[in-house]
């Protein structure tokens, strides 16, 4: 067991670009050199409240204030040029984040709500609702795939709703790989690995 990096206050989201890992912490963006171990910067986001999710792709990054009921858009330029460039409004608590361009994919934590945010249009597509405390997304293929605080992992496939793994606890922010789903367990301290079909 070792500490990579210490002296950070409540990191959530983190998000990996080239050899750089910006991580959510509170009310700051921090830029950590991965190849060092290093704070190379922190970021203060003014307003921020509960910085959660962070994503990002051709030069943006996005991270939610679940609180603040806001998505912050940046522009980034590795190693430390992270620039404020617009504020989303997005009520319903945001919370998962995928961005996969021109979308931002977005789940909501108070009012259990998927959608996507085009970043060209500057206009939301509601996807569907109903679901209790979303936290995780993530694109497998054409696939949304989101944890809820209900115990589920659902997948929605064009108009068709799945649910691929049930009775879990407090599923949190979920990431795929080689169709293998990492689980954290939020209040279990754990993280359960599970195969796609």
């Amino acid at each position: 067991k070792k500490d990579f990096i210490t002296g950070l206050d409540a990191p959530k989201g983190m998000w990996i670009v080239d050899s750089f890992l910006l991580v959510t912490d509170i009310d700051r963006v921090r830029i950590i050199n991965l190849k060092k171990g290093d704070l190379i910067k922190t970021i203060d986001v003014d307003g921020a409240q509960f910085l959660n999710d962070i994503t990002g792709g051709d030069g943006k990054i996005f991270v939610s204030d679940t609180k603040g009921n806001v998505v912050y858009q940046f522009d980034y330029t590795p190693p430390s040029g992270l620039k404020l460039e617009t504020k989303i409004i997005v009520t319903g608590g945001p919370n998962g984040l995928y961005y996969r361009s021109p979308h931002l994919y977005i789940v909501t934590w108070n009012s259990g709500k998927v959608m996507f945010y085009c970043t060209r249009g500057k206009e939301f597509h509601p996807l569907t609702d109903g679901y209790k405390q979303l936290d995780g997304v993530w694109l497998e293929g054409n696939d949304i795939i989101f944890s809820s605080w209900d115990g589920n992992i659902y997948s929605l496939s064009g108009d068709k709703k799945t649910v691929l793994f049930k009775s879990l606890v407090s599923p949190a922010d979920i990431s795929l790989v080689n169709h293998v789903i990492l689980i954290p367990e939020f209040m279990e301290d754990r993280i359960r690995i599970e195969k796609l079909e």
